[in-house]
This record gives structure tokens, C-alpha cells and sequence, in this order.
């Protein structure tokens, strides 16, 4: 079950790549990657939106995407159940626990050599809302890599930081 987890995520991300669009009015986030990648995601090259998936039925998430088709990265948290989550903070499920209530991370880098993929090792994220709009931080600990590459390539952690604001639930 958790091999299926983890094969069903990469293919939830490219699926999500698409929603992808440029940044709302009002919309703004900053997020810093640190440890075996380094990297900056903010407004302009990268975007953000927050939508429902219901794709991979009976699994419903609601996922908080930041990302760009170009270079092809992108940064999710995955809300587990078929409602938005309310306002409060959220502990990181170990591993990719796709039960109703669970709270995952993924990161994507396919703008390399070899797509990397990280899965969530520990963290919390904060979420406030207005209406339909959310605003809220996290820090999260992730690890994976290059899975087939070579030895050590998949055995990598990075630490993801970031605030975000006014980002629209579609």
C-alpha cells in the first residue's frame, strides 16, 4: 500500500502542474528550500492556486500547489477528505497517508538530469482563512531524490519554508 502512495503522487503532481496560472491579485508567498536543493519559489516565475481534486476517486484531496511548468517544479501540501480544511495547524502524516484528515507534502524537480522527489518527513502547516481565501506558513522536512540514479542519489533531505497569502480556493 504505501508503494502505491508513493507511485500515485509524482502522477497527482503532473496532473496539478497543470492548474498552475499566473498569480491572483493579492496573492503572494515566499518559499525557501534548504539542504540537498536549494531553491526560492515567489510570485512571477512561480504561481500558486488551491483547488479540490477528486481525479483519483474515492481519494478527494484539497491541494495548495505553488509551481511552474517552467522549469517544472512544484511544491504541494495535500489535504486529505472531501472538505477544504479549516482554519488551524496541521501536523505533516509520515510518509504519503492518503486517509481522510491526513495532511502530506510532496516536492517535484524535474528541471535537472533526473526528476527528484521528496516526501514528507515531519512539519506543520498553519492555515487562516477569509472566505475563500487562505493565508498561512510551514516548515516542513522532506527526503527522497533521484530514485534510480545511483547510490545515495535518493537519499537526500531538504527543509521547506514558507509564508503565503490571499491564495483563492477554486
Amino acid at each position: 500500500m504505501i508503494r502505491l502512495r508513493i507511485l500515485a503522487a509524482p502522477v497527482l503532481i503532473v496532473l496539478l502542474a497543470a492548474c498552475g496560472g499566473a498569480a491572483q491579485s493579492g496573492e503572494t508567498f515566499s518559499i525557501d528550500i534548504s539542504g540537498d536543493l536549494t531553491l526560492t519559489l515567489s510570485p512571477g516565475d512561480y504561481s500558486a492556486s488551491f483547488s479540490k481534486d477528486d481525479t483519483a476517486a474515492p481519494l478527494v484531496a484539497h491541494v495548495l500547489w505553488f509551481g511552474s511548468s517552467q522549469p517544472e517544479r512544484a511544491f504541494t501540501i495535500i489535504f486529505y477528505g472531501a472538505q477544504p480544511p479549516a482554519a488551524g495547524t496541521f501536523r505533516l502524516s509520515d510518509g504519503l497517508n492518503t486517509d481522510a484528515g491526513a495532511v502530506s507534502a510532496l516536492l517535484v524537480d524535474n528541471a535537472g538530469d533526473s526528476v527528484q522527489t521528496f516526501i514528507p518527513g515531519s512539519g506543520t502547516v498553519t492555515l487562516t482563512q477569509a472566505g475563500p481565501t487562505y493565508s498561512g506558513s510551514f516548515e516542513v522536512t522532506l527526503a527522497g531524490g533521484a530514485f534510480g540514479v545511483g547510490p545515495g542519489a535518493a537519499e537526500k533531505t531538504i527543509t521547506v519554508k514558507g509564508t503565503f497569502s490571499g491564495v483563492s480556493a477554486e
